[in-house]
């Protein structure tokens, strides 16, 4: 599966930024090329020109362009258990709040996290992480130096995935 990263500038990290170019509109043909490459990002040139209305090189620029400007990252959605990873789980970290920044900092460098985000709330961390089995999840639970700037963790088991990286899953697609 494939989806697309559109519509915003990414910054020298490859993070997307805070909107800073309000004005940006993407044309009637962009906006048509992004959409296609979000349903099927496998889509040809020659597709996404039909599909626009445009000449393949047309297509070809317009993404190029796209892509140069930051406002497309291409990515890859991967089932994790392909990977060797069949166990997901979804981690609510509450941290010392003076230290909440720390503890994201290590999490993005686990090779495990998945996804990790700034969240309101009770918890300050919301977490995406698979493992290979469950004695590693409970490894990083329970021993990761992270933990000493945690207050608490809520660790759950993510049992199907019904979307993901905004695609469903193959059995339910038409």
């Amino acid at each position: 599966m494939c989806a697309i990263d559109a519509l915003a500038p990414a910054s020298p990290q490859g993070n997307v930024t805070e909107p800073g170019d309000a004005a940006w509109e993407p044309s009637r043909e962009d906006r048509l090329i992004l959409h296609a490459l979000a349903e099927d990002g496998r889509c040809t040139y020659d597709e996404l020109a039909r599909v626009a209305g445009v000449s393949e090189a047309t297509a070809r620029r317009r993404l190029g362009a796209l892509r140069r400007e930051g406002r497309v990252r291409v990515r890859a959605v991967i089932e994790p258990a392909l990977l060797g990873l069949p166990v997901e789980a979804v981690l609510r970290i509450r941290a010392v709040p003076s230290r909440a920044e720390a503890v994201a900092a290590a999490l993005v460098e686990s090779a495990h996290v998945r996804y990790v985000s700034f969240v309101t709330g009770e918890h300050q961390l919301l977490v995406l992480a698979a493992f290979p089995d469950e004695p590693t999840l409970h490894d990083v639970v329970t021993r990761s130096a992270w933990l000493r700037d945690a207050v608490s963790v809520d660790v759950a088991l993510v049992l199907a995935t019904l979307k993901r990286g905004g695609m469903l899953a193959p059995w339910l697609r038409d």
